[in-house]
């Protein structure tokens, strides 16, 4: 049979294939190695996913700011908006020497401490069943992101 290289292969589709492997190989190349935006270039430091401004000062407005709102009683600690942020990171409790915000270490930080129970002085804040996990959650990782000003 005049026209058929393979038995049973169409020559003009086989032709076609033949003629788009290269196209698709370079595709997958190009998208393989594409950056999508998930790593950081050039070894970066991933992006913060929590920002304080937008994620944890409104935890503070809504569930903290009541009580701690001028520096002047309950520890020491205000916590409204323009004053919580230089009030927390690096900043060591005057009434337990802890230190309430260490960058990239929720454990070590007598805010997370406070804020889960697991602080060995005190007592827990807000009162035990005030703060959802999620926000608890939220404030574990700025911290663990190195508790940045954002």
């Amino acid at each position: 049979m005049k026209g058929e290289g393979l038995a049973g292969v169409d020559p003009v589709a086989g032709n076609c294939v033949m003629r788009l492997a290269p196209l698709a190989i370079a595709l997958l190349a190009i998208v393989g190695c594409a950056d999508l935006g998930d790593e950081p270039p050039n070894g970066a430091p991933p992006m913060p996913t929590v920002s304080f401004a937008d994620d944890l000062q409104p935890i503070f407005n809504i569930d903290c700011a009541n009580c701690h709102t001028n520096g002047a009683t309950n520890g020491g600690l205000d916590l409204n908006e323009g004053a919580s942020y230089l009030n927390l990171v690096g900043v060591a409790s005057p009434s337990f020497g802890t230190v309430r915000v260490v960058a990239g270490e929720p454990d070590s930080s007598f805010l997370y401490q406070k804020l889960t129970g697991t602080q060995s002085d005190g007592s827990m804040m807000p009162p035990p069943g005030l703060l959802t996990a999620d926000k608890q959650e939220l404030v574990r990782v700025w911290i663990a992101e190195g508790a940045q000003d954002n």
